[in-house]
């Protein structure tokens, strides 16, 4: 079974503080401020997410327990993000990068060793699922508005792009929560209505990457769940309700548009495949180390002839290989290969006859849309959903550890 993960012991229910899982829920519902420009906060060139203030406070007691972390993870994350930074400061531009990367990492870390009950870890979880929730809704605002290529929740700070990058975390463990034997019916409601809202706001922007996550959740939800008849109840209601919504008071043109569009031909796949094509040119240009992941995307706009002087190469891997060479694209799969690992050693000490969805298996769920969403985007490894999300099915899976 290979290293074993480093044992997990938690103390008394009476000595474990409250207020470190009720400031981590906190942080998490926070992320919802990540969408207006106003909210964040201005520190030199960089603006500065608002959950990342409460969470900081949690960083002391994280680094008091991060050895409930395997040696290996912690260790190929550390090696990924030093290998990224050399590629990234090469060029001054590449410091904003590098922070968001660090500040990445940190929040992974936090959430998944700052839950020690359950009820600390649940807490966390709807935190998370309700900011994306308000993100949703305050998208939904603007559906009377919205121009031919649909809403934008996020239009002060980011493209649509990112919107799906905070919502399909929390729709996924949102999703697996509703579907737990042990959540009160109550609550399976509420979760369903903020999944049901999340929804309708992805479909109406024009973000087709978006629109393959929410299939790809409910492909593997169905795929891996034991009570076929719960599943598809709850995902049938959010896909029903979802369509009635949009067909009702939304606006299906952006769907149809977008479509059409990738049935038909798009001049963004177009780009899209040659800045693919491109990235990879260049990182068999440079193998070692690649020309700098800033660097990279001048070099992009320079051999593909766009107005602008850079362009985002819309894609982790051709990121990661044009800008860092084989050296950074193998330290970020072996940083993958941890997280599978430790799944996959969490999964062998399961009882038998758990439920399906075992938080190890729901690791691995978010880890394939990790990897599957990281093709349309870049921007992913900076997202704060996704490493809150990561985080929090880590989390998961040593709360489970110690119980058994």
């Amino acid at each position: 079974m290979g290293a074993s993960v480093n044992t997990l012991t938690l103390p008394s229910s009476r000595a474990v503080p409250r207020w470190e899982g009720r400031l981590l829920a906190f942080s998490l519902l926070l992320l919802a401020g990540s969408g207006f420009a106003a909210a964040r906060i201005e520190v030199g060139s960089l603006l500065v997410h608002p959950f990342l203030v409460p969470l900081a406070l949690l960083i002391p007691s994280a680094l008091s327990r991060w050895n409930r972390l395997p040696s290996y993870v912690l260790g190929a994350m550390s090696t990924f993000l030093v290998v990224y930074a050399v590629a990234a400061l090469r060029d001054r531009g590449g410091l904003s990068e590098t922070v968001k990367l660090a500040t990445w990492c940190v929040t992974i870390v936090v959430c998944a060793v700052t839950p020690r009950r359950r009820e600390g870890h649940r807490r966390a979880l709807l935190g998370l699922v309700v900011a994306a929730t308000l993100l949703s809704l305050h998208g939904l605002t603007g559906l009377d508005d919205a121009g031919p290529e649909g809403i934008n929740p996020m239009e002060e700070v980011a493209n649509k792009n990112s919107f799906s990058l905070y919502v399909l975390p929390a729709m996924l463990l949102g999703a697996h929560l509703g579907l737990d034997p042990s959540t009160s019916k109550r609550m399976r409601i509420t979760l369903a209505v903020c999944l049901l809202i999340m929804v309708v706001a992805i479909f109406s922007t024009g973000n087709r990457s978006g629109y393959l996550g929410v299939v790809l959740i409910g492909f593997m939800l169905l795929v891996r769940r034991g009570n076929i008849v719960r599943s598809v109840a709850l995902l049938s209601l959010v896909s029903v309700g979802g369509y009635v919504f949009m067909t009702q008071f939304g606006d299906t043109r952006v769907l149809e548009r977008r479509l059409a569009q990738t049935r038909d031909g798009y001049e963004s796949d177009d780009l899209r495949e040659g800045l693919f094509r491109e990235s990879m040119k260049i990182g068999m240009e440079s193998p070692l180390v690649g020309i700098g992941t800033y660097e990279l995307q001048t070099e992009l706009a320079r051999r593909l002839r766009t107005r602008s002087p850079r362009i985002d190469p819309h894609n982790t891997i051709g990121l990661l290989f044009g800008g860092g060479g084989l050296l950074l694209l193998l330290t970020f799969g072996y940083f993958l290969y941890a997280l599978f690992r430790l799944a996959r050693q969490l999964a062998a000490e399961e009882r038998p006859g758990a439920h399906p969805v075992t938080p190890a298996a729901l690791l691995r769920m978010m880890l394939v849309l990790f990897l599957i969403r990281g093709f349309f985007s870049r921007e992913i490894l900076y997202s704060p959903a996704f490493a809150a999300g990561i985080g929090l099915c880590i989390a998961s899976c040593l709360l489970a550890r110690s119980e058994t």
